[in-house]
């Protein structure tokens, strides 16, 4: 039996994850469909989700149409970024989304100080016999 899959627009597809090897897997044995605009979502069953982990969301044996650069991401908890992308791995295509540190920009330091003032020195008069 050949099935295919296809998330409705604006649905979520939600992964609860146990471990870093543990976690629920859409294995689809046609081809798998996200729609622009669907969520893709990771739950934390009693785990803590770190910077450089990554999960294989769905593996389709079929073609993947991820759109995976226009889905919303989010896994519970985490304050990083999540990105994803449509990785083929011998004759199968597998949505990975990693959880990668946050971006940072330049630091300015906007506390307030005090505008240092300028002293003039005393007049010191020494008188030479």
């Amino acid at each position: 039996m050949n099935v295919s899959a296809r998330q409705a627009a604006g649905a979520t597809l939600l992964s609860g994850v146990t471990s870093g090897t543990s976690y629920g897997q859409l294995v689809v044995s046609g081809n798998a469909t996200v729609p622009s605009g669907a969520s893709v979502g990771l739950t934390s069953l009693g785990y803590a989700f770190a910077a450089g982990q990554r999960y294989i969301v769905i593996d389709a044996a079929g073609t993947g149409t991820y759109n995976e650069g226009s889905l919303h991401y989010s896994a519970a908890g985490y304050t990083g970024s999540i990105t994803a992308q449509n990785v083929s791995t011998g004759d199968h295509s597998d949505l990975v989304v990693t959880l990668s540190t946050p971006t940072s920009g330049p630091i300015r330091d906007e506390r307030d100080f005090p505008v240092p003032r300028l002293r003039r020195k005393p007049r010191v008069g020494i008188e030479v016999p």
